[in-house]
């Protein structure tokens, strides 16, 4: 099936829920520390440098750490200690993902490590957040199982939801040419690390969609455009403070 007809059987209406709460991510203006715990779905075109840079064109004080490895799952990062380096750094957020997570059994697995690993992140006094990422385009329909599986992980430990599959399909709905996937059907192109890293972005500082700051990247005014509105459609409807 052509990619853009595929695109265009995702599109359906997504359920919404409120996203009222405010959080200030670096009390006392101290810099906001975050830990990315993930896969390659995460360093793929390097979401958390982007994440940075954004942060210091929109002006605020952020560093990272990132705790990656290829075809990682929570519960690998759990078994090579995690936990231990979790209590080392205390970051004030820790961002967990995993694969898409689409099935039952993966499901109940990303609960259960969620939270294990929360345990540890509250005993800090930090928050985790989880980052929902995306099916391969050949599962495309898996796209709300996706979704579903990751906001019932962030229920679990009342945690942040940072939706960043739900801005991709909402960027599909405004124009369903823009290429998201990169060349495997699988990992990100720019653009889609760029929708990732602004949903990320607009998750940890609270801050509105339109003011998302513009990087100094090549991306044309009017995706630059499309990609805010979809940010901002996705963090109302799924975002999770």
């Amino acid at each position: 099936m052509p990619h853009r007809a595929r695109i265009l059987l995702w599109l359906v209406a997504l359920a919404s829920s409120n996203c009222n709460a405010t959080y200030d991510p670096a009390p006392g203006g101290k810099p906001l520390h975050v830990l990315f715990v993930g896969n390659s779905l995460t360093y793929t075109e390097s979401i958390p440098e982007i994440v940075q840079r954004l942060a210091t064109a929109g002006g605020q004080r952020m560093f990272y750490d990132a705790w990656l490895q290829p075809n990682y799952s929570l519960e690998d990062h759990w078994n090579d200690g995690l936990a231990r380096e979790i209590e080392r750094q205390k970051p004030d957020i820790v961002v967990l993902q995993q694969g898409p997570t689409s099935q039952p059994d993966s499901r109940v697995d990303l609960i259960y490590w969620t939270q294990k690993i929360d345990s540890v992140v509250q005993g800090i006094g930090s928050r985790s957040a989880l980052y929902m990422v995306w099916p391969p385009l050949s599962s495309s329909q898996l796209f709300f199982a996706v979704r579903d599986n990751y906001a019932a992980a962030a229920e679990a430990v009342h945690g942040m939801l940072m939706p960043a599959g739900v801005t991709w399909l909402e960027i599909w709905n405004r124009d369903p040419n823009i290429e998201l996937y990169g060349p495997d059907g699988f990992h990100p192109a720019y653009l889609g690390a760029l929708a990732a890293a602004e949903t990320i972005y607009v998750m940890l500082f609270n801050v509105p969609a339109d003011g998302i700051p513009s990087l100094d990247d090549g991306v044309p005014p009017g995706i630059r455009t499309i990609i805010k509105e979809a940010v901002a459609a996705s963090v109302a409807q799924w975002g999770r403070h």
